[in-house]
């Protein structure tokens, strides 16, 4: 028989990305049996959400696997869980991907045209949208054509 891995305890990068993805769909909210409060604010108890994320609607429930995977870096089901994500929650579960990859801010990239090479800035693939969003810019960014 063989143990599943322990889901971490520490506040990692990948465990504060995935309390803020369930922070801000809705799945961390006050009196959610997962939801520890403290003096330094409230956590998740990512053990206790792993066992009883059925408790949540199906869109909330995706959310919640999407994040515990962020988490701890179990695989999980994206076909299975896209196709219950409301609007809202998927577009929050892009950012937090666009998050954990990187891509939350300005970069630069090298193209090759024509025989050249040459730097071209881009625009972070996604952000908070409360959190370096320019005005009107909110959610996944928006490239021009």
């Amino acid at each position: 028989m063989t143990a599943a891995p322990a889901v971490p305890s520490t506040a990692s990068t990948a465990v504060a990305l995935a309390q803020e993805l369930l922070r801000r769909t809705g799945c961390a909210r006050p009196g959610l049996p997962w939801v520890r409060e403290s003096a330094a604010g409230s956590a998740v108890d990512l053990a206790v959400l792993e066992r009883g994320a059925h408790l949540l609607d199906l869109s909330e429930e995706a959310v919640a696997r999407i994040a515990l995977s962020l988490a701890t870096g179990r695989p999980v089901d994206l076909r299975a869980a896209f196709g219950h994500l409301t609007r809202d929650h998927a577009e929050a579960v892009m950012i937090a991907v666009a998050v954990a990859g990187g891509h939350d801010r300005v970069e630069s990239r090298v193209v090759v045209a024509d025989g050249e090479r040459r730097v071209e800035s881009v625009p972070p693939l996604g952000v908070w949208p409360d959190r370096g969003a320019r005005s009107g810019d909110e959610g996944l960014a928006r490239t021009a054509a």
